[in-house]
């Protein structure tokens, strides 16, 4: 006999608020004028039963912020953060004694900014990833020791990028000023673009 899940309601929830009022004081990382007053992160799950002995359900969902902010080389402060917003599903069914189906959906979307390696406005880009996940099996005991299981699934990941600051250029500006290109330049001694 194959079984999956449980005759029982069960479920959980967590809530995780954070204050910059309680957080440590950092001996290496800068103290930054932050615009935010309080950061939420959560999640929650409920699973069951849907036809006792027969079919069962699972969902998960969630949100994450790490809530980071960095400053630039030319004293932008930028947000760094990372969010994550997951949901995850799942149905079982027991069609008899040999025979059991399961499907389970997965949805992972995410997204953060990061500075360049050069570390000014203009180099900040936007990652954002939307991850999805999706399987299915059959399972067949035909005898007490002998076992088959069968599974279909099916996967795609979408990795977008984009610039957060975009700079101006000036018509104007001679061809070998940085103001006539999108190059990313800064002069480092006067910390002129």
């Amino acid at each position: 006999m194959i079984k999956s899940g449980t005759n029982d309601f069960h479920g959980d929830a967590l809530y995780v608020g954070q204050n910059p009022t309680w957080r440590a004081v950092s001996e290496v990382a800068p103290d930054l004028p932050r615009p935010d007053d309080q950061l939420n992160s959560w999640e929650a799950s409920l699973g069951g039963p849907l036809w006792r002995d027969k079919a069962w359900f699972f969902v998960a969902t969630g949100e994450s912020f790490d809530g980071y902010y960095s400053e630039t080389n030319t004293g932008f402060v930028v947000e760094t953060a990372s969010r994550g917003e997951p949901v995850v599903g799942k149905f079982n069914a027991q069609a008899g004694d040999q025979h059991a189906f399961s499907f389970t959906g997965l949805k992972a979307p995410s997204d953060s900014q990061g500075a360049g390696s050069s570390g000014d406005i203009y180099s900040l880009s936007v990652t954002e990833i939307d991850s999805k996940l999706y399987s299915a099996s059959w399972n067949f005991s035909a005898t007490r020791n002998l076992f088959l299981e069968v599974k279909v699934a099916d996967s795609t990941d979408k990795l977008t990028r984009g610039v957060t600051h975009r700079r101006e250029i000036d018509p104007n500006a001679p061809p070998d000023s940085p103001l006539a290109t999108n190059f990313r330049y800064q002069d480092l001694n006067d910390r002129v673009r």
